[in-house]
């Protein structure tokens, strides 16, 4: 929270809001590489290359009540939008497999695959690290 919170008083994106009406109802993280300390820091997360026009989806909110709704796929494609109205030239996502037990939060491969996006690398045994070209 209080990494968000820093972002937010810098006026660095922090991703974008889907709504029902007036309401919010889920979220996704998209903000340039460079602006998540935490995955900046990780080898694994770039192949090395330049990653100043580099964004990232590192996670999804999608509040109860609107859960398996369909939610990710349009999030998704306005995070893209996004990002490529910002000059991003590559979006990197770090999604799992459908039968991982966790890290949900961050996205199913195939809604991924879908869109475009291609496995570049593993982190770990879980994650696989997607990028699609802009």
């Amino acid at each position: 929270k209080q990494a968000l919170s820093q972002m937010v008083a810098a006026d660095t994106p922090v991703g974008i809001l889907a709504y029902d009406g007036d309401e919010p109802v889920a979220w996704c993280s998209i903000a340039p590489l460079e602006s998540y300390t935490n995955l900046r820091t990780r080898s694994y997360v770039s192949d090395g290359s330049d990653t100043e026009d580099v964004w990232s989806i590192a996670c999804f909110y999608i509040r109860s009540g609107f859960r398996r709704q369909g939610m990710t796929t349009p999030l998704i494609e306005a995070a893209i939008e996004y990002a490529r109205d910002n000059a991003a030239k590559i979006i990197e996502a770090y999604p799992v497999d459908y039968d991982s037990p966790s890290y949900s939060y961050m996205g199913r491969i195939g809604t991924f695959e879908r869109l475009g996006f291609e496995e570049i690398a593993m982190a770990g045994t879980r994650r696989h690290i997607m990028r699609l070209q802009l």
